[in-house]
């Protein structure tokens, strides 16, 4: 599934590729993305 937001033809073929690397399907793949992400730059803001 590529989320209903304006991402690129080839970001998307990266989180296939995550997906397909990890066994997940792309809903999960997704929102592991997201949330890495996310806990990431919530951890910069710390520092």
């Amino acid at each position: 599934m590529r989320p209903n937001i304006g991402i690129t033809h080839q970001l998307n073929g990266r989180v296939k590729g995550s997906a397909a690397a990890n066994g997940l399907d792309l809903d999960d793949a997704s929102q592991h993305i997201i949330k890495a992400g996310l806990d990431e730059l919530e951890g910069d803001r710390e520092q």
